[in-house]
């Protein structure tokens, strides 16, 4: 239950005390239903025990997740390097944190016990903190974006480009369903403009075609409806359209391209003979997989 971690097993046996439980299989039978709850106490209690620096500490090494840079732990807890050191020397000696040169709750009991302790809105701000905070290092956008996801939308245009970019990032290793969990949030931010939004639609509607889910097809098509200028609703139709037939939605395909052509007059002849040549081809195969 302890995953062998000290501290957790003194808080365990405590709790067992506390209760005055006797050492038998009906004991142990309640031990997984050892949680968030005792763990909660415990920390409180040794927390308070601690240098003033150790329980802010702890709570920015819970944002960070772990594996947490020393500067940033302290940047976030508001510390200065001396006095974080200090209390990372506190927690390590309270076995709340491991041992090593990068900050690690000991348990993932205390690490949520910790970020569950915070206020929403104060998780929120402390993300936002933390995504600023990276951002500023140039550090990698997929990590500056699980911050992001856990902030409340602010209408910030970096906000939607660097979600945008953790989901290139996603697609381009295979990870669509990354990629699309970061692009709702983009949209949620909201875009800056309706051609950005058009964008950020139709890269989740092809992250959703990439894993075959049902809703990449209306999403396509709000992007298409949304598109400001023709050749964004053509370029929208075409993407979308390819990428639906790559999964296998022939039907919905050529739906989108012809949504798309009921505005061939404005598209480029180029644009046009794409959209004609993509309709006819899904409608092809559809036609032989119906047959």
């Amino acid at each position: 239950v302890t995953g062998g971690n000290p501290f957790l097993l003194g808080a365990l046996l405590a709790e067992l005390a506390a209760d005055g439980a006797a050492p038998d299989d009906d004991a142990a039978i309640r031990l997984p239903a050892f949680g968030s709850e005792q763990v909660g106490r415990v920390v409180e209690r040794q927390l308070s025990r601690l240098p003033a620096g150790a329980s802010p500490l702890a709570s920015a090494i819970a944002i960070l997740g772990p594996g947490a840079a020393p500067r940033h732990a302290a940047r976030l807890a508001g510390l200065a390097a001396a006095e974080a050191a200090r209390a990372a020397d506190a927690l390590r000696a309270a076995r709340l944190i491991e041992d090593g040169p990068s900050l690690t709750l000991a348990h993932p009991l205390i690490a949520g016990t910790l970020y569950a302790s915070l206020p929403p809105g104060e998780r929120g701000l402390r993300h936002a903190d933390a995504a600023a905070m990276l951002t500023a290092e140039r550090a990698d956008p997929e990590r500056i974006a699980l911050h992001l996801l856990r902030t409340e939308p602010a209408a910030e245009a970096a906000t939607v480009g660097t979600l945008r970019e953790a989901a290139r990032q996603a697609s381009s290793r295979g990870a669509p369903q990354s990629a699309a969990t970061y692009l709702r949030r983009a949209a949620a931010e909201p875009p800056p403009d309706p051609a950005q939004d058009a964008d950020v639609r139709l890269e989740l509607g092809l992250a959703l075609a990439a894993y075959m889910q049902p809703d990449a097809y209306g999403l396509l098509q709000k992007a298409v409806t949304v598109a400001t200028t023709p050749i964004q609703r053509g370029a929208i139709a075409l993407s979308g359209a390819r990428a639906l037939g790559l999964s296998g939605r022939f039907d919905a395909a050529v739906r989108l391209c012809r949504q798309a052509l009921q505005y061939a007059g404005a598209y480029p002849a180029e644009l046009r003979e794409r959209l004609e040549a993509e309709l006819i081809c899904s409608g092809l195969v559809q036609a032989a997989t119906i047959d």
